[in-house]
């Protein structure tokens, strides 16, 4: 095996060969696109809610309707899912909660180009509050209309300036979505809660679109020529092989050029 038994591709934000993996899971390099979304809502939630995104600061909105309750000592995000919840690994998985889920649900493969390809991809995007006393959950629940509104700001600003002091997330040119909009959102009880023993959990559900595209501008070796051929005509038939170009070798590069 050699260096260069390897594709030297790029699709969104998935680059191939893969690189180091981190913290002993295959998301960091498969679908970094997950990881910057976590993080980047996650700060943005404990920031406006929290004043903070690593702690509560006294007298901000969360720690005034947490206070006495189960929620005191947590963040609005306490922890992250890559995975959609489901009952079995809620029971298993020991989650801190409030827990925001990010996940990918369905695409659409497409021809952008002629040469470049383009995934539409869905995303799931949960943010659940644990079981709570009815009292508790009308001081806290409006977290969920408030998660909603927040994260479809960020959608369409592209950054939060308490998340890598502002710097744009997404975009052409930022990282490996395209494009990026809320589709559609509800909030209510998560349908997993009758499998946790009558505990009701609340959750809002965001569905996003992204758009990732092949990257064609990357080359890691040198072509020693080109040859192709161009088909020309129409609904009456299609001449083939009406253009014909051939290089043998590499084009001079210092073709055209004026001398100095």
């Amino acid at each position: 095996m050699s260096d260069d038994d390897f594709l030297y591709r790029k699709f969104g934000d998935v680059e191939f060969p893969l690189g180091a993996v981190s913290n002993a899971q295959l998301f960091s390099v498969l679908d970094p696109a997950r990881d910057k979304l976590l993080a980047f809502f996650k700060a943005a939630i404990n920031q406006e809610l929290a004043h903070g995104t690593t702690s509560v600061k006294a007298g901000s909105p969360w720690a005034l309707v947490t206070a006495g309750t189960s929620l005191s000592s947590a963040m609005p995000v306490q922890d992250v899912c890559y995975l959609q919840p489901t009952g079995d690994l809620v029971k298993e998985a020991s989650w801190g909660m409030p827990l925001l889920a990010i996940y990918r649900t369905s695409a659409i493969h497409e021809e952008f180009t002629l040469y470049r390809e383009v995934i539409k991809t869905t995303w799931g995007v949960d943010y659940i509050l644990p079981p709570l006393p009815a009292d508790d959950r009308r001081k806290i629940a409006a977290m969920l209309p408030g998660v909603r509104s927040l994260l479809t700001l960020l959608v369409r600003k592209r950054s939060h300036p308490a998340y890598q002091n502002g710097t744009l997330q997404f975009g052409q040119g930022y990282g490996g979505f395209d494009v990026m909009r809320v589709m559609s959102s509800n909030e209510g009880p998560v349908a997993f809660s009758d499998q946790t023993g009558g505990n009701y959990y609340y959750s809002v559900h965001l569905d996003i679109e992204t758009t990732e595209l092949d990257d064609t501008t990357q080359t890691f070796t040198d072509f020693e020529g080109v040859d192709f051929s161009v088909g020309v005509g129409g609904s009456d038939g299609v001449l083939p092989d009406a253009v014909q170009a051939r290089t043998d070798t590499n084009p001079d590069p210092n073709y055209g050029k004026v001398p100095t």
